[in-house]
């Protein structure tokens, strides 16, 4: 799952998924959307992800909300560009509002990926029920606003696979199948907890759903290697590396190139006898 930011703020805006600088200074403008995502469309081309997950909405630690009628523009805009560019293309939408997934299911949009298991837009589990598309939930820990204030847990991977077993049944009760489980890497965890969390990533599986893992160019490597986000791709392939081996089936990343060539040579070193 390849990264497209289409967002003023993020934590990370220094790969090919994401906007240059200059374009960020003047990202309103529908034009630089199209220069951007047409480039970024090349890259693709070349290593294509198999979903391209779109956000409008900043979601890093202490960030405030924007309009969601800008939110929903900026995403309904970005998603004809991609598929007016490459029509097979398999698109996500990272919202944890309704109206915005609503908007992005009738632009062509298939996936809904949503920080906040529905607990953040009361609109959003009625409009899951209706529309029924495929699903990533994910566990957060209080909102992004708060989630980072002295996060605390008495067990944490047990508190999580609770957490997102009592979704998956929700969910299954009302007609979504097509569901995917985030543990939520760096949504009211310490750097601590997120190790935690992918060394026992595996025992997630019992959800018996695939598993999203969110790890691309976290704090979890460059905070702890004294590092910008700028320099922490190789912290960011050993963790994805580290959660292929127990057991994630989608990494949202933000370098498609590298993650491309990752996951050849895992597929060569899972296939080897």
């Amino acid at each position: 799952m390849g990264i497209i930011n289409v967002t003023d703020n993020s934590f990370f805006d220094g790969s090919d998924s994401n906007f240059s600088k200059e374009t960020i200074m003047k990202k309103n403008k529908s034009l630089a959307i199209v220069n951007l995502l047409t480039a970024f469309l090349l890259i693709f081309s070349s290593y294509l992800s198999e979903i391209l997950d779109i956000g409008a909405q900043s979601t890093k630690p202490g960030v405030d909300f924007i309009d969601s009628k800008v939110e929903e523009k900026r995403i309904v805009d970005s998603v004809k560009i991609i598929l007016d560019h490459y029509p097979n293309a398999v698109i996500s939408v990272d919202t944890f509002r309704a109206n915005v997934a609503y908007a992005a299911l009738n632009n062509g949009a298939q996936i809904i990926n949503d920080i906040s298991s529905w607990n953040l837009d009361p609109e959003m589990f009625p409009f899951l029920c209706e529309y029924k598309p495929t699903y990533i939930f994910m566990h957060m820990q209080g909102t992004p606003k708060t989630m980072q204030i002295n996060p605390q847990y008495s067990d944490l991977i047990q508190e999580i696979t609770l957490f997102l077993l009592n979704k998956k049944d929700e969910l299954l009760k009302n007609g979504l199948t097509q569901i995917i489980a985030d543990p939520g890497f760096g949504f009211g965890k310490t750097i601590s907890h997120n190790y935690a969390i992918l060394k026992n990533f595996n025992k997630l599986k019992t959800l018996d759903i695939p598993l999203l893992a969110g790890v691309s160019r976290k704090s979890m490597f460059y905070k702890s290697l004294n590092l910008n986000p700028d320099q922490s791709l190789n912290g960011s392939v050993i963790g994805n590396t580290l959660a292929l081996i127990n057991g994630a089936n989608i990494l949202r990343v933000h370098d498609v190139k590298e993650y491309a060539q990752l996951i050849k040579i895992f597929k060569f070193y899972s296939d080897s006898v």
